[in-house]
C-alpha cells in the first residue's frame, strides 16, 4: 500500500511537467498535492500526537541517549524530532508555567569534526564564514554559484512560483539534498 501511495504521488508530480496537460488540470493536481501535504502533516503531527496526551493535558516524550545507529539522541512515543519545521504545527506545544522550550541543533557537528580532522581548508573556510555547508558543497559539485543558490533557496516555494523560477528552486533544493545525503554517506558509510 505504501509503495502504491508513492507511485501515485510520483505520477501526479510528473503530470505537472507534461507539456500537453492543461493549465486547469495542472492547477488541480498542484492543489491536490498541496492538500495531501497538509493532510499528512495534520495526521502525523496533530492527530498522531493526540494519543500521547497525558491526563494533565501535556505531552511527554521518551528521550533515548543512543537511539540511532549514528549515536545521536532521539525521542520516541511520540517522536518530537519528526515535528515539521513550520511554526504553525509547533504552536500546539506550550511550555508549562515558568518553563521554556529549548530547541538545540548541533549545526553540522559531524561536518565540523570531519573538516577539523581532514584539515580541508575549503570546508573549514565555508564553516567559519557562516556558509550553509550543504549548499556550499552542492555549488561545488554542480558547478553553480553559491550566492545564486542561496538567493534562490532563501525564497519560499510560493515566492519562487510567483517569480517563475520554481524549477530552478526545485533543482537547487534537490542538489542541496543530494549534497547533504552524499556528505553523510561519506561520514557514516553507505
Amino acid at each position: 500500500v505504501r509503495m502504491f501511495h508513492y507511485q501515485v504521488h510520483a505520477f501526479l508530480k510528473s503530470l505537472l511537467t507534461l507539456p500537453d496537460v492543461g493549465e486547469g488540470q495542472r492547477e488541480f493536481v498542484g492543489k491536490f498535492l498541496d492538500f495531501r501535504g497538509v493532510f499528512k502533516r495534520f495526521t502525523t503531527s496533530v492527530k498522531g500526537i493526540k494519543k500521547f496526551v497525558c491526563p494533565d493535558g501535556r505531552v511527554r516524550t521518551n528521550y533515548l541517549l543512543h537511539g540511532t545507529e549514528t549515536a545521536r539522541r532521539s525521542s520516541a512515543k511520540p517522536n518530537l524530532q519528526n515535528i515539521p519545521r513550520e511554526s504553525v504545527v509547533k504552536r500546539i506545544f506550550i511550555a508549562a508555567d515558568d518553563c521554556l522550550f529549548v530547541m538545540l541543533d548541533y549545526k553540522n557537528l559531524e561536518v565540523r569534526i570531519v573538516a577539523a580532522l581532514s584539515g580541508d581548508e575549503n570546508l573549514i573556510g565555508a564553516l567559519l564564514g557562516g556558509k550553509d555547508i550543504h549548499t556550499y558543497v552542492a555549488s561545488l559539485a554542480y558547478g553553480e554559484r553559491y550566492e545564486k543558490m542561496v538567493a534562490c533557496l532563501s525564497l519560499s516555494k510560493e515566492e519562487a512560483k510567483s517569480k517563475r523560477i520554481v524549477r530552478r528552486w526545485q533543482r537547487y533544493f534537490r542538489e542541496r539534498q543530494d549534497a547533504k545525503s552524499g556528505m553523510f554517506a561519506l561520514i557514516y558509510g553507505a
